[in-house]
């Protein structure tokens, strides 16, 4: 039994499988199996992995009728045969000491159920500024407690980096939802009672194309993601609350009030930090300063800001006025 399972779910990925099964036959850790599932590719995707097999029979090839990037992986997970599990997608680069790194963070915290690690965005010269301030925020995650508090903003570690526990995947595959499906599985971890951490260390190369599912697929939409992280809101953190106070009223908050209607949640006040609110009644919910928390107590408070700097700042006047995070209010996007 191979210390680690790698999967690669490959779709038309001939132009970078080459590179991507390289990185892992220069891991550090040689104690690996990899399995590419290809997912009814119509280029030789299937050859590529064939030929890189031929000389090292770590590399195993699954050939699919086209079924998408879920059942890829599902099928692939019933096929591996590792204590651990870790994922690559057919674009990315791993860094030789990946493995071995995420292997001694596993073992030595039997807690974790996986582990990430921090990224680098490839090729810098077409990476947006968006994007560049989500590499920021990933690499500013350290700890399990980090990715278990940032859970509502969005995924706080990159899916691609991780490796899981091997069983616990086994058990809890990929989901097909109207949202992303790497976020669905990272907050069912959570609410397993298991934890994610982090390698604070870039070993990974994440490598962005207009191919990539997160640029074509509908799952990865602005709606979506607030689909998700309502239902997990509302399964969470406001389970056993009918109502809740939202801090912040941009377009993501309007997404996610909206919502959390589907599931029974109302909001009942508004705290705005745009002067030019303050007053209004929007949808029932009176918009007030957000001085005025204090008055309206034993309501748990949604803080739906964008930026790392507008939440430092909501994150420390909460604290100063006796609210604790997690139980008291939580950060969303």
């Amino acid at each position: 039994m191979p210390k680690v399972s790698v999967l690669v779910a490959a779709y038309n990925a001939a132009a970078t499988l080459g590179a991507a099964l390289a990185s892992v036959q220069q891991q550090s850790l040689e104690d690996w199996e990899c399995l590419v599932v290809d997912d009814g590719s119509t280029d030789c995707t299937a050859e590529i992995v064939e030929q890189v097999a031929a000389t090292d029979a770590r590399v195993q090839l699954f050939r699919l009728a086209r079924g998408g990037a879920v059942g890829a992986r599902n099928h692939g997970i019933q096929k591996c045969a590792g204590e651990f599990l870790a994922i690559l997608d057919a674009d990315d680069h791993m860094m030789p000491s990946r493995l071995a790194r995420q292997v001694e963070a596993l073992e030595a915290a039997q807690e974790l159920t996986a582990v990430g690690c921090h990224v680098r965005y490839e090729p810098r010269s077409t990476i947006s500024d968006g994007r560049l301030a989500y590499e920021a925020w990933l690499n500013s995650q350290h700890h399990a407690a980090d990715l278990r508090r940032d859970r509502y903003i969005e995924m706080p570690v990159g899916h691609p980096t991780l490796m899981f526990r091997m069983g616990f995947l086994k058990c809890n595959p990929y989901r097909e939802n109207a949202w992303p499906e790497d976020w669905d599985l990272f907050q069912r971890v959570l609410d397993s009672g298991g934890n994610i951490g982090v390698v604070p260390e870039v070993l990974h190369e994440w490598n962005l194309s207009d191919n990539s599912l997160s640029m074509q697929s509908n799952s990865y939409s602005h709606a979506a993601f607030s689909r998700c992280r309502a239902h997990y809101l509302a399964h969470g953190f406001l389970k056993g609350h009918k109502h809740y106070a939202l801090i912040g009223y941009g377009n993501t908050g309007k997404e996610l009030r909206t919502e959390l209607l589907f599931h029974q949640k109302s909001c009942q006040l508004i705290f705005e930090l745009h002067p030019g609110r303050i007053g209004q009644v929007i949808e029932g919910a009176p918009v007030v300063h957000h001085d005025a928390l204090q008055e309206h107590p034993n309501q748990p408070i949604l803080v739906s800001v964008a930026g790392v700097e507008a939440r430092t700042y909501l994150r420390k006047m909460l604290t100063d006025l006796g609210y604790r995070e997690e139980r008291d209010f939580i950060c969303t996007a």
